[in-house]
Order: structure tokens, then sequence, then C-alpha cells
């Protein structure tokens, strides 16, 4: 629904996300999706709360953008930096995805706080 409201919706690539679950490298599932959020590696570069599945069977790497330290801070309209969002959940406890702090590191919330989200799509 969100697509078709935009004047040209085709531009969006359709792709293909491997989301890890549990703490073994076996335990992903695959969306296929237009928009998504990152995992923890292609913001930080490493697995530090996330699945075993997501760091080392698809590949999934740092993405150049957030190699740059500041571009991992995320600010709102008045330009407080918040914690976000990622896709990958929290292989410690099962109702904890992992975030993104004020700080641009890894971290982990749980799924009934409020935070914010940094999506992506590929053109």
């Amino acid at each position: 629904v969100y697509f078709e409201s935009l004047p040209d919706n085709d531009i969006f690539q359709e792709f293909n996300w491997y989301i890890g679950y549990g703490n073994t490298t076996e335990g992903a599932t695959m969306f296929t999706s237009r928009v998504g959020l990152p995992l923890e590696v292609n913001v930080t570069g490493t697995r530090t709360h996330s699945t075993m599945a997501e760091f080392s069977n698809h590949g999934y790497t740092q993405w150049e953008y957030y190699k740059t330290e500041s571009n991992r801070i995320k600010k709102d309209s008045s330009g407080t930096p918040r914690s976000y969002w990622l896709a990958s959940p929290d292989t410690d406890n099962t109702t904890n995805y992992v975030t993104i702090n004020v700080e641009g590191n890894s971290s982990t919330t749980s799924s009934n706080n409020k935070s914010y989200f940094s999506p992506f799509m590929i053109i």
C-alpha cells in the first residue's frame, strides 16, 4: 500500500534479506522487500548482539556510509541524537532487538520500548 502511493514506485528494487534468529549460523529467514532496516553488521561492521547467521552466512558487511562514525548517529528534527532499531534480534533475550544508541554503538532494547528507525531502499 505504501509503495502504491508513491508517484514512481518502480524505482525501488526488491531485495532478499536474511534476518537471523537463534544463536546459530544456520538460523535465518529470508524476506523479500523494497524497504528494510539494516542489520547490526551493516551499521557497525561487527556482531555484538545479533545472530551468527546474519554475520557469517550471507556475506553481509558494513556499508560504506556507516564506516564514518558520525553517520551512525541519527538525530531528530531538533538535532537531538536518538537511538534507532535495527532488523537484528538480540540473541540473549527473545523480546529484545539490536539498536544503535545515541553514541553510534550497538546496544539492545526491549521491543516494548519506543525507538526511532532508519530504513533503507535500493534504487
